[in-house]
């Protein structure tokens, strides 16, 4: 469900406000971990995006902007790096 409501997210200046208000209470209400779920799904998205790959650059694409608000909505420093490695 959560992933679900990322999905719908089309523009990364939605990020962090669909993160606040749809996906924190219904983590909350699960039990869940925030930066877990987060970190999950950005994981996935990003190897969903046609330009990721060692041969490709995500850079300008409009997966990239995405990407980077959803690692800037995890909060613990060591969760958020994972992600962010295929940005560099």
């Amino acid at each position: 469900m959560v992933y679900r409501l990322l999905d719908k997210v089309v523009a990364a200046e939605l990020v962090d406000a669909t993160v606040k208000s749809k996906v924190v209470p219904y983590i909350e209400k699960h039990s869940l971990q925030l930066d877990t779920v987060l970190l999950n799904y950005t994981k996935l998205f990003l190897s969903q995006s046609p330009w990721y790959s060692s041969a490709g650059s995500m850079a300008g694409s409009p997966y990239e902007s995405k990407a980077i608000a959803l690692v800037r909505a995890i909060k613990d420093k060591e969760v958020r790096l994972p992600p962010t490695t295929p940005l560099c």
